[in-house]
């Protein structure tokens, strides 16, 4: 029952004899490559696992052996640290069973673990028997797993030599078995023969497994209370030889002042003279956190008596929490102990199935799966047939009043972020509750909560406002929703907002379902659209606006429900021209870019990473005659990527050169340049350096038709997608992204960035790993700037503490304000809807 520790993330499997359970590290697509394992052993998030036989409520020997350690675990593993422990009842059935004994004893035991302290939102919790592919790939181990290396192991050969209905607590079977078994530490003879097995199954197939490391309990040992040279044991004869977590106060002290100990007078701690003593000294030791030789330093005047009640007192102390917690589980009747199960066997079985899949195809068992955006758990550094990524297709749509659109959708955060005018949105289609409720919503780099309205909110009461194009959530018509809390409270940058409750329902995204999926639904708003927000979870509104705890959003959830391997995903946006684009939650896809993937690190907002901020160190605009590159105390810069942003907002006086380069007209009132729409056909590019990797955003991507606008000499006038941040926040948004492919990798605190390879169509898919450098292909920056000035604290443009106006802009071009010739549907439900009406 003693834990191992694995490097990587994976499914569980029942390893023949062993109590121990193995995770692969990664796929490998070659079926007869050989490999050593123990020279790429790769660098993974540790996966501590364990199990424990049902044979009803455990005994003490049990809890200090194994149980406690698991809770210290729990309680002590760094952030990230996976932890999966198991009932092992297809273990169980190695020797006869009575089914409703069995069924019994399945359900003592997992209360016991739960009573224990285990915490089914930290760790996964499960019954084996719920996982079938343990038993599938006990079968495939079986072929590589060898029989000389089995022959060797000193328990095999001395249980060969045992009758077959004898135990280990018949003395004379005891006298058969080799002394070195005893003096093994427990199941470690069953963890070796595992480890050469991976090494066997490794060296055939390449890097499936890990290699386990065991985490031997320093209470691998604790020894009968009426017969102190064997272990505690349930099959003893005695009853007074172990004492049962759940035994009442009067039971443990009766079981303790008979136990056997010797007749010499005093207290010493000598296992080899004086076992029933040591024994005693041992146990509370391993209650209280003490060294046996300290405890027998202490009582060593004292009575064996005078111990015995002691140790009997500590062990009722420690042991009551549990009895209650315990009988109060079994007397449940909501179903919360089946629940639990439930949920531990869904997240085990959805690790296993992608486990097993990559089995086969490495084994060469099959080669016919369907492709790509299949919503399953994978482990791969390496593109292979069907990588554990879930691809959602992402939709452009044109906004009737950009800028009054986006001061109603950017909330305030701690750095002021200028407001997002122009007219796309990048929309995804999504479903909420059951029966499903469909939702098509702006997808957000630049915030993290997912959230609706309602169709009574006071936005959505009125019909014209056109709620029902991004779908409103009734909670009364799903079966599955669960009110959370009415801390839903978004403040946005024009001082309106959105408010309402915060929910769980269950959520499907690109053709998988999570369930208990939090998110906020609005009953006040100043949207139509709804926001699937996908940044860090410490931008949540819940964590910065009320200092709760974050709870997992969109990608973060996909990581626990084991749909992808890391918190990371790809965006491509495509060009200007294209309806659609894609996220790649967990994956890259090398057919839609351009050269290599670079890696650049990301900036701390405060002390935390809440926003995605890397350093712009350079800006350049280059044709055929030339590169002008943009020398400025602006540069470097801190800047946001931000799906969310229409436009792209730079420091002042690179904006003010590049408008006099490009002859860009600006309108101060709206904070919108303008430039002639023919200019769009030029080789012009502006190219952005972020320490070394270089993206080049053409004009065609910049320059944006937004109907009949003209300026004084008759041509026709087109939004500049890039404007002046003023005193806020650099944003690179959708101007920007479409010509980028990136890498948001939030597990790493990492952005790769390569050029967007526009209107692929081919796909060649590879999962993101766990560790470091885990993005496939990408290629970390040599030296790289890590900090650079981000904008002061100004609000958005119109947002609370901004004007909107940028007087140090002084670029107007040579052709004056553009004009209306008739006023364009966007244009008309705002007069900063473009700024074009502003001139007269």
């Amino acid at each position: 029952m003693h834990p191992s520790v694995f490097r990587p993330r994976h499914a569980l499997i029942r390893s023949l004899g062993s109590n121990c359970l193995h995770r692969r590290a990664t796929a490998f697509p070659a079926l007869s490559r050989r490999w050593n394992s123990s020279n790429h052993q790769p660098a993974q998030e540790p996966i501590i696992f364990s199990g424990i036989q049902p044979t009803g409520v455990p005994h003490l020997g049990n809890y200090l052996g194994a149980l406690q350690p698991w809770v210290k675990l729990q309680e002590e593993a760094k952030e990230g640290t996976k932890l999966l422990f198991s009932i092992v009842d297809l273990h169980a059935l190695t020797v006869p069973q009575e089914a409703a004994q069995l069924r019994k004893w399945r359900r003592e035991a997992f209360a016991t673990l739960l009573a224990v302290g285990l915490d089914p939102k930290r760790c996964t919790i499960f019954y084996q028997s719920s996982v079938p592919a343990h038993t599938e790939l006990m079968w495939i181990l079986s072929t590589v797993a060898s029989m000389g290396y089995l022959s060797r192991m000193t328990q095999w050969k001395s249980k060969l030599q045992l009758p077959d209905d004898a135990t280990l607590d018949d003395s004379t079977a005891r006298a058969q078995l080799r002394l070195g078994l005893f003096s093994y530490p427990d199941q470690r003879q069953h963890l070796e023969f595992s480890r050469y097995t991976a090494n066997s199954f490794n060296h055939l197939y390449g890097p499936i497994f890990p290699i386990p490391e065991a985490l031997i309990s320093p209470a691998k040992r604790v020894m009968s209370l009426k017969e102190p040279t064997a272990k505690m044991s349930k099959s003893h004869a005695d009853e007074k030889s172990r004492i049962i977590l759940t035994d009442t106060p009067a039971e443990i002290r009766k079981k303790v002042k008979v136990a056997l100990t010797d007749s010499e007078a005093g207290v010493t701690y000598d296992p080899a003279r004086r076992p029933g003593v040591s024994n005693l000294i041992e146990i509370l030791g391993h209650l209280e956190g003490i060294s046996c030789e300290e405890i027998a330093r202490e009582y060593h005047s004292v009575s064996l008596r005078a111990l015995k009640e002691h140790v009997a007192e500590r062990l009722v102390f420690h042991l009551s929490e549990i009895r209650e917690r315990y009988n109060g589980l079994m007397a449940d009747q909501t179903g919360y102990l089946e629940s639990v199960a439930e949920e531990g066997a869904e997240a085990a079985r959805a690790n296993s199935q992608v486990t097993m899949r990559q089995i086969r195809q490495a084994m060469g068992l099959n080669a016919w799966f369907l492709l790509a955006a299949v919503p399953v758990w994978g482990i791969t550094l390496h593109q292979r047939e069907n990588p554990a990524v879930v691809q959602m297709d992402i939709q452009r749509k044109d906004v009737a009043d950009p800028v009054a659109r986006d001061q109603a959708r950017r909330k305030r955060s701690t750095i002021s972020q200028t407001l997002d005018n122009e007219e796309t949105l990048y929309l995804a289609n999504i479903t909420l509750g059951t029966p499903e409720q469909n939702f098509r919503l702006v997808i957000d780099t630049g915030s993290s909560d997912l959230w609706t309205n309602t169709p009574n909110s006071t936005f959505c009461e009125n019909k014209q406002n056109g709620c029902s194009t991004s779908g409103t959530y009734d909670a009364t018509s799903s079966s599955s929703y669960s009110y959370v809390n009415s801390d839903f409270n978004i403040t946005y940058a024009d001082g309106t907002g959105a408010a309402g409750d915060y929910v769980t329902d269950t959520l499907t995204i690109g053709g998988t379902s999570i369930k208990d999926f939090q998110f906020g639904i609005g009953f006040t708003s100043a949207s139509a659209e709804g926001v699937l927000g996908i940044g860090y979870t410490a931008n949540e509104v819940q964590v910065g606006t009320n200092g709760d705890s974050a709870y997992a959003n969109l990608p973060k959830a996909m990581v626990n429900k084991g749909l992808i391997q890391s918190n990371a995903y790809s965006l491509w946006l495509n060009d200007l021209d294209a309806n659609t684009g894609s996220i790649l939650f967990g994956g890259v896809n090398t057919k839609k870019y351009h050269g290599t993937l670079q890696t650049v690190p990301i900036q701390k907002v405060g002390n935390q990473y809440a926003e995605f901020i890397i350093a712009l160190t350079g800006i350049a605009v280059s044709n055929s005659s030339g590169t002008h590159s943009y020398s400025s105390s602006a540069i470097p810069a801190g800047v946001l990527l931000d799906s969310g942003s229409s436009l792209t907002y730079l420091p002042d006086a690179i904006v003010n050169d590049i408008y006099n380069d490009l002859d860009v007209t600006y309108e101060s009132q709206s904070g919108i340049g303008y430039v002639e729409c023919s200019l769009a056909s030029k080789d012009v590019n502006i190219s952005y350096t972020f320490s070394s990797p270089t993206i080049n955003v053409g004009l065609n991507e910049l320059i944006i038709d937004v109907g009949d606008l003209y300026f004084r000499n008759g041509k026709r006038a087109c939004v500049f997608g890039i404007v002046p941040a003023g005193s806020s926040t650099s944003v690179l948004g959708d101007t920007f992204l479409r010509s980028a492919y990136v890498v948001y990798d939030l597990a790493n605190n990492e952005i790769s960035l390569a050029n967007t390879n526009f209107n692929s169509t081919e796909n060649d898919v590879s999962e993101i790993g766990t560790g470091t450098d885990s993005v496939p292909g990408a290629t970390a920056v040599s030296n790289p700037v890590t900090t650079a000035p981000v904008g002061g604290t100004a609000a958005r443009i119109g947002g609370i503490g901004g004007s909107g106006v940028y007087s140090s802009i002084s670029a107007t071009g040579n052709m004056g304000m553009p004009k209306a010739t008739a006023m364009p549907r966007h244009l008309a439900l705002g007069l900063a809807g473009a700024g074009a009406l502003w001139a007269l």
